[in-house]
């Protein structure tokens, strides 16, 4: 009986089914790597040029007056891409200098604290790059 099978010359149908349906398998796993790869390279450069628009914020920030620092949003467009910074500034009158509320002029403000966030939507989320820093006169 098994030597009439080993005589046998060809391919049977339910070969190339199983052969099909194992390189369907392959096809589709290896798509699905490609597709999260990419997906992830698009969201670490989006997040790159975020974080370059967040660093050169602070820096016109760190370039300014200090009566000049102050909270504001602007609309960034990079490669037909939108990007929203928002900058917030919070004057702080710090305790540690002894005075706290009885400083004698009327502007308490010992320093800015400045936080610089970049928010973009992709895939149907909002990301966010943020950094913190503070400013003295």
């Amino acid at each position: 009986m098994f030597t009439h099978l080993k005589s046998e010359q060809g391919i049977t149908l339910v070969e190339i089914l199983i052969t099909a349906v194992i390189l369907l398998i392959v096809t589709l796993g290896s798509v699905g790597v490609y597709t999260f790869g990419t997906g992830r390279i698009s969201r670490e450069f989006h997040r790159r040029v975020a974080l370059e628009l967040a660093q050169q914020g602070m820096e016109e920030l760190f370039g300014s007056s200090f009566d000049d620092v102050h909270t504001g949003v602007d609309t960034l467009a990079v490669d037909n891409f939108d990007y929203i910074r928002l900058i917030t500034a919070t004057a702080v009158d710090d305790s540690a200098d002894g005075l706290g509320a009885s400083d004698i002029d009327a502007d308490t403000t010992d320093y800015k604290r400045v936080e610089v966030a970049v928010k973009w939507f992709e895939t149907g989320d909002t990301n966010t790059v943020q950094l913190m820093s503070f400013v003295v006169p």
